[in-house]
């Protein structure tokens, strides 16, 4: 079989990665805890034959950038290698389709608004779940319920794992890892359309034996390494962050010889209503969840509204914020800040893949920016992903045959189920990458340790072929059995610290990120369909008639507002016009979802 029938990429170069990948962490320990006697290329999975006839699965997704390697040099990375003959010995090709990141989402529209020419898996991400739910309930895509009952099983050729818990299917594994994943991926119809991927977190201890949520902060960031140079510490108000700005400009941190070190509004999504608008104890997005009372309410309407359109004014008038990339695609902001001139923006708190795309300024480093009062009498938040996440979807067409949508829960099985595909994908070729070594802290078992101990992410990456977070067309199931959970909670964070081995930009994520967990309150950003159930026939027909618009209209309004274009003296009719556009129905149709979404 050709190399290029298995095309395995990864976006993901976050901090966390490395610390979920790597040896002698928390995360590490919960990756391993059901790993295979043997899935290096030595290994014989015996006990089944080739299949006589492979069965080809086509797949649609987009190419996700490359950051450390380039995919037509793939043959260089064993990994890769080694996954595509555990594909064959299953009888399965996967020939890949990719479209670019930029057009991706106009192809998905367009090739399924055709309804010609489909593949037989597709990647609908781009299409919110109102459009793919039209897409199920006119046949174009396909119920996963029924063929997972019918095909899905522990993969026959995955050997016994090292610390003795069985191979999971596809299907056991959703029902007892991420039961969650199938509750809120179901349709009101009862069919379920697409495939996620899923992440369950277990809670983490810290030193002093609190438990807390293990939770990916996303507020507002700022460049810590430009902190150090002007000699300020992290702002803990607003006028220490706008200060902060400022210095940066004034001290020409870039070195470029202008003055364009700016803080960003978002990062492409979402427009106004992240990062620092949650010093305001705005919610997030159009519609979103008020910590407060816990139920679904819009940001036009809280208190602190006006005092941010006051503040983002003021920083656009003195030169302080990019107006340029409100609203601007992934790849523009990526440019951005490869460019080094984003002081600051909204995003995860430990996340290195931006700072690695700056190849000039190898000490860049965001840092996450705890939640400052900003209004008097209004708590500050901020947002986290959830521990229980969902998102993505992997929609099986109408040309996809019985026999391919066989091969494809097979698949999966393998992809999801075995620790053959989960070892390779994570941790790279065993004796190059990793070995197995006892846990001293859970005797009698085993765990892996890395043999990339102190190396840059780019090695790291091109030892584990890239295919360590994402691979196209299969979801990401992180978590592990319940049952081995409690074990692992018996480490500490101060365990994780002692046991570091990575850089000390890391160490420093890590521990802001453990500070971050603790505090109060906090919702669950909107990223995906976690947040709400799947939409019912007539709360469906809302959203199509309403959301556009006000999308739409929330996006010029707040560019006007901080262009001065427009006076907050005329909120009342703002607000009349909001409610004309049904903002008020839109809320109450996602609150009962996110009170759904809640029993699940």
């Amino acid at each position: 079989m050709k190399k290029n029938c298995l095309r395995i990429l990864t976006a993901m170069l976050a901090a966390t990665c490395l610390f979920s990948a790597c040896s002698n962490g928390a995360d590490t320990q919960s990756s391993s805890s059901s790993l295979p006697e043997s899935s290096n290329s030595s290994s014989d999975t015996s006990g089944g034959q080739e299949t006589a006839e492979p069965v080809t699965i086509r797949i649609m997704d987009k190419h996700r950038l490359e950051t450390y390697y380039n995919y037509n040099d793939r043959e260089d990375f064993p990994a890769f290698d080694l996954y595509e003959k555990e594909l064959e010995k299953r009888g399965i090709i996967l020939e890949k389709e990719l479209v670019a990141n930029e057009q991706y989402g106009t192809v998905v529209q367009t090739r399924m608004a055709a309804a010609s020419d489909l593949p037989d898996l597709i990647n609908l991400t781009p299409l919110d779940d109102v459009t793919a739910l039209n897409l199920g309930i006119n046949g174009q895509i396909l119920d996963w319920l029924k063929p997972m009952e019918k095909y899905s099983r522990p993969d026959p050729l995955a050997p016994e794992n090292i610390n003795g818990d069985p191979s999971l299917s596809l299907k056991q594994r959703l029902e007892k890892i991420t039961p969650f994943a199938i509750s809120l991926c179901t349709a009101p119809d009862g069919n379920m359309y697409w495939m996620p991927n899923a992440r369950y977190r277990a809670p983490v201890k810290l030193a002093d034996g609190t438990m807390v949520e293990d939770l990916d902060v996303v507020g507002a960031c700022i460049r810590y390494d430009w902190l150090q140079k002007v000699n300020m510490e992290m702002p803990t108000t607003v006028e220490e962050f706008l200060e902060a700005l400022r210095a940066f400009q004034k001290n020409d941190v870039n070195g470029n010889g202008q003055k364009d070190e700016m803080y960003s509004i978002d990062c492409y999504s979402y427009s106004f209503f992240s990062g620092i608008a949650q010093w305001f104890g705005l919610t997030p997005g159009v519609v979103g969840i008020d910590p407060n009372n816990d139920r679904v309410t819009s940001a036009w309407y809280q208190d602190g509204v006006k005092d941010y359109f006051k503040l983002l004014k003021q920083m656009v008038d003195e030169g302080l914020m990019d107006v340029g990339l409100v609203g601007a695609t992934e790849e523009m902001f990526n440019q951005a800040i490869a460019e080094n001139r984003i002081a600051g923006l909204r995003t995860y708190a430990n996340l290195t893949w931006f700072a690695d795309l700056i190849k000039d300024d190898p000490e860049a480093e965001y840092a996450s920016i705890a939640p400052i009062q900003a209004v008097e009498g209004i708590a500050p938040f901020m947002l986290c992903d959830s521990n229980k996440l969902v998102y993505d979807k992997y929609a099986m067409t109408k040309a996809c045959t019985e026999e391919v949508q066989e091969a494809i829960i097979h698949y999966y099985d393998f992809a999801t189920g075995t620790d053959v595909a989960k070892l390779l994908s994570n941790n790279g070729v065993e004796g190059v990458d990793y070995e197995f070594v006892d846990d001293e802290r859970n005797p009698g078992r085993k765990v892996v340790k890395s043999l990339l101990s102190g190396t840059t992410q780019e090695n790291y990456e091109a030892h584990t072929g890239g295919i360590n977070f994402f691979i196209h067309g299969v979801p990401w199931m992180s978590g592990e059995d319940p049952d081995v959970l409690a074990k692992l909670n018996t480490a500490t964070v101060q365990d994780t610290l002692d046991g570091w081995e990575g850089s000390e930009k890391g160490k420093r994520g890590f521990i802001r990120k453990i500070e971050q967990m603790v505090h109060r309150p906090y919702v669950v950003s909107p990223f995906s369909s976690s947040t709400y159930a799947i939409p019912t026939q007539e709360e469906q027909e809302v959203l199509t008639s309403y959301l556009t618009a006000l999308n739409s209209y929330s996006d010029e309004l707040g560019m006007n507002l901080i262009l001065g274009n427009e006076s907050l003296d005329n909120w009342d009719s703002f607000m009349q016009k909001f409610r004309d556009l049904g903002l008020d129905e839109v809320i109450k149709v996602n609150d009962a979802r996110y009170q759904r979404y809640k029993n699940n």
